[in-house]
């Protein structure tokens, strides 16, 4: 076809001109870089020239002239025959252009990070109601007296005389009970406690009491669902800086919109709240804050910066709910309608439009794939069913493995209560003389190598049964053992007893 068309695009950052057929900066005027490639297909299969105008906005009515400005004006007064960007479909442009393919499904929401509880209410309250508050507080005021009258017991009991004298033991004084439940309630624990079966009883029944409350509390909250909690929040807005953008926030009708608008994108007297899209993700990311803009560019922005467990707490709510997906606009009563529009028709139907929109558009919300990630934001209860046995077997064995050897060793040692029933301890079992053990105490003090169960036994038996070469070098070194009384003895009568067996032995031989 000898035949000129003109397509009219919306260009809204000048750098995209330098990058409309490299598949570069995908989230930056993603529409019309998708329908850039839509327009050369269409003009490839009708073999038809063509020629792209280039606007800064789709085109708004100016209410004094009638006229339309942008995109929509070039097609109104017949500069341009066809929008090469897709543009939302309002009923009073119904009079200039008309609406020929849907080719880019997209969306505007507001994005955000779901708030930790402490964000949107008191946490110190908000577990249990004020009735259960209020029981509460009573039997922290019984568990204390019932402590202070155990510990007075026990001060008294002639039975208890010796352990009173322990460091750790809780005196009758009303500031060591009150410090000990304060230390409950803040998961610190006391120095002191209880020495009986009975005052130890009470102490864990306050433990157990107090560790309900900070658990409960330590959550992430779903309370901002829907538009009204956007407004009724103390999360802050803001909205994508564009054309478009503005007047939508700005032509909502319905109440909670308009307040919305004028209180928390507006402002009292301060700047409006539209911001670069890359600066929105951010403050989505490091504050209390939500972001409408369109999907294809939040989420590639946000796939780009955000770290997994903060991809997992991601939320949205669609604000602008009334608007469809923007349709391939042409100018009224064009000649060459019906073929433009089974060309764009085509190119659905053959699967190039489905190819070019996964290529271009990053419109899908970031998986979250870690699993440890998930489980930050879950309720307590939640959490506790994912837990089995498995998990718990693990969490003891690097507990244990956490636990610096010294440790051990001195918690051992504080068990056996002191050095010498250690002492008398090894030396019945074993025969070890006490210089010999002292060695050996002195080695396992060291926080030195730990030593294998083979390595122990070697050390064992080289002690015991020192080598055929130190004997040898004992022998060269004159060093020579001290035969007590005892052994004289028995070696004398074995002697007499072998001279009387001999045949030829006498008398004389014998004395």
């Amino acid at each position: 076809m000898n035949t000129n068309l003109n397509f009219s695009i919306v260009i809204t950052n000048p750098d995209s001109l330098n990058h409309l057929e490299d598949y570069r900066d995908r989230h930056i005027d993603p529409m019309t870089k998708l329908n850039y490639f839509f327009c050369h297909h269409v003009v490839n299969m009708l073999n038809i020239s063509h020629n792209f105008i280039i606007r800064s906005s789709w085109g708004y009515r100016n209410d004094t002239t009638g006229q339309y400005d942008g995109m929509i004006g070039d097609m109104q007064s017949g500069l341009a025959e066809i929008g090469g960007s897709p543009a939302v479909l309002f009923p009073e442009r119904m009079s200039v252009v008309e609406y020929i393919a849907p080719t880019t499904p997209t969306k505007g929401t507001f994005i955000f990070r779901a708030p930790s509880l402490s964000h949107v209410t008191n946490i110190l309250t908000s577990p249990f109601d004020t009735g259960v508050w209020f029981c509460c507080f009573a039997s922290v005021i019984v568990i204390a007296v019932v402590v202070y009258v155990i510990v007075a017991w026990e001060w008294r009991n002639f039975e208890l005389q010796g352990i009173q004298q322990h460091q750790y033991s809780m005196r009758p004084k009303i500031d060591d009970i009150l410090v000990m439940e304060l230390g409950a309630i803040c998961q610190q624990g006391s120095e002191v406690e209880p020495r009986s079966s009975s005052g130890r009883i009470a102490t864990i029944f306050i433990f157990v009491t107090a560790l309900k409350i900070p658990y409960t509390c330590d959550t992430f909250c779903e309370s901002i669902q829907t538009i009204e909690d956007l407004l009724s929040s103390r999360i802050k807005l803001g909205v994508e800086d564009t054309i478009y953008m503005r007047y939508f926030f700005k032509i909502q009708n319905d109440n909670i919109r308009k307040t919305i608008y004028k209180q928390k994108i507006i402002g009292n007297g301060l700047a409006p709240n539209f911001f670069n899209p890359k600066i929105g993700i951010e403050k989505v990311k490091n504050e209390f804050f939500a972001f409408h803009v369109e999907r294809a560019i939040g989420y590639k922005i946000i796939a780009d910066i955000f770290e997994e467990s903060e991809k997992c707490r991601l939320r949205e709510i669609a604000y602008i709910t009334e608007l469809s997906d923007p349709w391939i606009s042409m100018r009224k009563n064009s000649s060459y309608k019906e073929v433009i529009k089974v060309a764009f028709r085509k190119l659905h139907e053959t699967g190039i439009q489905n190819r070019e929109f996964r290529k271009i558009y990053y419109n899908k919300k970031p998986v979250c794939e870690s699993k440890e990630a998930q489980n930050e934001g879950d309720d307590l209860r939640d959490f506790l069913k994912n837990i089995n046995l498995t998990d718990v077997i693990y969490w003891i064995a690097d507990a244990w493995n956490n636990v610096k050897q010294s440790t051990k060793q001195k918690s051992w040692n504080k068990i056996i209560d002191g050095q010498n029933e250690l002492v008398e301890l090894r030396q019945d079992e074993c025969g070890e003389d006490e210089e010999d053990f002292d060695a050996w105490i002195q080695l396992e003090k060291n926080d030195g190598e730990e030593l294998s169960n083979l390595e122990l036994i070697n050390l064992t038996n080289e002690n015991e049964h020192p080598n055929e070469e130190e004997e040898d070098a004992g022998t060269v070194g004159n060093s020579t053992k001290v035969i007590s009384h005892r052994e004289a003895v028995e070696c004398l009568d074995k002697a007499l007893v072998y001279i009387e067996q001999q045949p030829e032995a006498t008398t004389t031989d014998v004395f």
